[in-house]
């Protein structure tokens, strides 16, 4: 493979989109759900929100938070945070909605796909759940 220059660096480097989307089909529903990458500051803001007193003050990440939000967040369709679905499902927030309408697997399953689509692969997915354990 030949070398890359600097130009070609940088020309790849400003020519990415950050906008990153996905269709995943949600068999059940016989919809596609359509998910979108995470910018940093999203993420950050999830981890804060999932972030939890323990005993004797000792901070902890609330895991299943972690995860409800993160599909909250990264769901484009469905909006997750609609005020006509929350209202429909009988529900207050985005948390209770998704809690309230998807299955584990279902839960599992776009988190792979979310995590897949904000640059991490099947690997690096064992290695997390590995460390995290």
């Amino acid at each position: 493979m030949a070398e890359k220059t600097n130009q070609d660096i940088l020309q790849a480097l400003l020519g990415a989109s950050n906008d990153v989307r996905k269709t995943v089909p949600m068999k059940r529903f016989g919809i596609d759900f359509e998910i979108k990458a995470l910018t940093p500051e999203e993420a950050t803001k999830i981890q804060q929100r999932s972030t939890r007193l323990g005993a004797k003050g000792k901070k902890f990440l609330d895991e299943d938070m972690f995860n409800y939000l993160t599909i909250a967040k990264a769901c484009i369709v469905p909006n997750w945070e609609d005020e006509k679905l929350l209202e429909a499902m009988g529900v207050h927030d985005a948390v209770d909605a998704i809690k309230q309408r998807l299955l584990f697997g279902e839960v599992t399953h776009l988190l792979g796909e979310i995590a897949e689509l904000n640059g991490f692969d099947k690997d690096d997915e064992e290695q997390i759940t590995e460390i995290k354990n």
